[in-house]
């Protein structure tokens, strides 16, 4: 009689168990529905990203330098001009040696005139924050103490690789050899947006940099370093 009270009191244990396993399945197909709704939705609400269209999406901009052991120190380099995100005749300048700081490189942005742009340069790993320039004159923008050169350099192929990501065209008024323009997919300006949602919560930030000793080796005193743009707390283009 003992056994069989407990084997009734377990088959209602495991009978419960079964339901709430059940409710919860349930609840976990609604979301996941109602969350791919949501998703197309917002796919369908996205302009299609085209060369030509008034209003392009983001884009990233890489140019890959070569033979970097032999560039000529103190001398600006200018790569192709570029069309992104609706911009035309758009231009990098990269200069091996840096402003004040021996051993640190340049990096510019020159962008049509007229126009607004939040955007975000890096040299290699090294990225610097999100920044957002009126374009008035045909001046570039950057800065002259970028980073470290022997840092990002690139030994194995003798290289470096240097570029801007253009985040949004605020407002706006040729693409050559070693320029590689990325639009970036409907997908990503998504993933972006449901990025910012789902770090709602997030009141912690932890940032892991690795080679620490050999960075502070090749880092001049009073220079800063950058972590990757992040998005916690319901904001984006957060760095470290």
């Amino acid at each position: 009689l003992f056994f069989a009270r407990r084997s009734k009191v377990a088959g209602c244990g495991m009978e419960a168990l079964a339901n709430r396993l059940e409710t919860l399945q349930a609840q976990v197909e609604e979301l996941s529905h109602k969350l791919t709704s949501e998703l197309a939705q917002v796919k369908a609400g996205v302009t299609d990203i085209k060369d030509g269209l008034s209003a392009p999406g983001p884009a990233r901009v890489e140019w890959r330098i070569e033979n970097v052991s032999y560039l000529m120190k103190e001398q600006s380099m200018w790569s192709p001009f570029f069309d992104a995100s609706g911009l035309t005749d758009l231009q990098l300048e990269f200069n091996p040696t840096g402003g004040n700081m021996e051993g640190y490189c340049s990096l510019y942005f020159w962008c049509t005139p007229g126009s607004t742009v939040r955007y975000h340069l890096f040299v290699g790993d090294h990225h610097r924050p999100v920044e957002t320039d009126e374009f008035v004159n045909p001046v570039g923008q950057g800065h002259c103490n970028f980073c470290s050169l022997e840092a990002e350099h690139d030994r194995s192929t003798d290289s470096i690789t240097v570029g801007v990501v253009i985040e949004e065209v605020i407002s706006r008024p040729r693409r050559g050899d070693g320029i590689t323009v990325t639009p970036l997919s409907v997908d990503s300006v998504v993933a972006r947006s449901l990025e910012v949602q789902q770090n709602m919560s997030v009141t912690r930030v932890e940032w892991r940099i690795k080679n620490m000793a050999e960075r502070i080796s090749r880092t001049k005193h009073g220079c800063s370093l950058y972590s990757p743009p992040f998005t916690a707390g319901g904001g984006e283009d957060f760095c470290l």
